[in-house]
């Protein structure tokens, strides 16, 4: 079993095609988070289900270097409360990892606490690398105000 496997425990992730996009993109847009960029080449998505066919949230990364930005983590409504967006996180870490990232960024405007007590610390902006600086995510699809938060990823 792979380490994003392990890492799921019973949650079943899925990488999404070019043409299951949509489907995060609508989750994104209803739960008002950015969604403009999801195509762009460098970006790895995953559909998360409990049972096959049952979409439980998504989540992806961006692979910059050694160093990997977590972003579009969505826990759908029915699923909220039940742990789900920790597998998720623990998930797209562990898949980072293996993708070659010593190093996990996140931008939040309303979960820093939630992302804090995963583990995640917040940094300034001028102590990440120049390529997860250089991301859409960070550059203009998340508001200056977003914070910034580091995790090192252990194999």
């Amino acid at each position: 079993m792979s380490a994003l496997g392990a890492a799921l425990r019973c949650l079943e992730p899925h990488r999404l095609s070019d043409a299951e996009l949509p489907m995060l993109a609508r989750a994104l847009v209803e739960a008002r988070l950015p969604a403009d960029d999801l195509a762009r080449p460098g970006r790895r998505f995953f559909r998360f289900a409990e049972r096959p066919g049952e979409t439980v949230g998504y989540g992806g990364f961006e692979l910059c270097r050694t160093a990997a930005l977590l972003r579009s983590m969505i826990v759908l409504p029915a699923w909220r409360g039940r742990g789900v967006g920790e597998r998720i996180v623990q998930g797209l870490t562990a898949a980072a990892g293996e993708a070659g990232a010593t190093d996990a960024f996140v931008l939040t405007t309303t979960a820093q606490g939630y992302f804090e007590r995963l583990g995640f610390r917040q940094v300034e902006r001028s102590a990440a690398p120049e390529a997860i600086l250089g991301t859409a995510q960070a550059t203009s699809l998340c508001p200056a105000t977003a914070k910034l938060l580091f995790k090192a990823i252990v194999p």
